[in-house]
């Protein structure tokens, strides 16, 4: 486990390397950061116009991947500040992480971040009716995950969650990873099994229950009856995860629900796991961003 850990920490190092550069290129210029605001169980930046305390468009969170073992409030600021720089308060939520905590607490450090950031953002004078949320990788799993309990009484029972103060008006997931049957990742079968098995055994508590609550947490299982609210995702070719969104968007089709997407094919060798996030700046990121702001200010 701790050789695949290491491999999974030295990539999000990478991808935090590609955000920091953006950062010193001007990544952020035109954007006033308020840093490491605490939340409850957590920290919270907030990102908005430094032309004054300007959110014409609302409130957005930010749920930031890392296979959820890794990262923190910084880990998307050049990406943050993208939607800052469109009138959006934005909001990056730092959050407990595996294998510190298991999924019950590290949905519930989720859960209670986004409703401090939710109640803190009032001296901002956003409009409670537009609030945005966004998450990559593993962030797509938590904000579904987490907005699954709304509607399931036993699932937000099995997971211990706390109640969510609002309703998003809107969800955007880049590069989802939310099948936990089989995370994948790796061209080699074998190694993708292992790699899920082990992202599962950090998951789950020690309790006598832990078989139980596995079948509950993955996207073909708590998906299902969930009523979505606006929808957006964007998937790549290119991105070593992308069967595991392919098999989310299938998943969504059988159920019948509608959403909106962005797909990048295999000639897009640079649109690898989440490159809109850690390099905002190319090209194809630039695109990708705009539907999402398009996205968001139609919803």
């Amino acid at each position: 486990m701790d050789n695949m850990i290491r491999l999974m920490v030295k990539a999000y190092n990478g991808m935090k390397k590609a955000g920091d550069k953006m950062i010193r290129k001007g990544g952020t210029e035109g954007v006033k950061i308020e840093k490491d605001i605490c939340t409850c169980g957590g920290y919270a930046n907030f990102y908005m116009k430094d032309d004054g305390l300007s959110a014409e468009n609302g409130l957005l969170i930010d749920i930031h991947g890392g296979a959820w073992i890794y990262g923190d409030q910084d880990l998307n600021s050049a990406y943050c500040a993208v939607f800052a720089r469109q009138g959006f308060l934005t909001a990056s939520l730092g959050y407990s992480l595996l294998p510190k905590v298991d999924i019950r607490g590290q949905l519930q450090s989720v859960i209670n971040g986004m409703n401090s950031i939710y109640t803190l953002s009032r001296e901002y004078g956003f409009s409670a009716k537009k609030v945005k949320l966004t998450g990559d990788s593993c962030g797509a799993h938590l904000i579904t995950l987490a907005f699954a309990t709304m509607q399931d009484q036993a699932l937000k029972k099995a997971l211990r969650a706390p109640d969510i103060i609002f309703e998003p008006s809107a969800m955007a997931l880049t590069s989802p990873v939310c099948m936990l049957d089989n995370i994948n990742g790796f061209k080699s079968e074998k190694l993708s099994i292992k790699l899920t098995e082990e992202i599962k055994k950090m998951m789950m508590p020690t309790e006598s229950d832990e078989k139980e609550l596995e079948g509950l947490i993955s996207f073909e299982n708590y998906s299902p009856n969930m009523e979505f609210p606006p929808l957006f995702i964007l998937s790549s070719e290119a991105d070593v995860f992308y069967s595991n969104s392919k098999r989310m968007m299938e998943c969504l089709d059988k159920n019948g629900t509608s959403y909106e997407s962005l797909f990048f094919d295999k000639s897009y060798k640079e649109c690898s796991h989440v490159f809109n996030v850690a390099e905002p700046d190319k090209k194809e990121s630039r695109e990708a961003n705009s539907k999402i702001i398009d996205f968001f200010l139609s919803n």
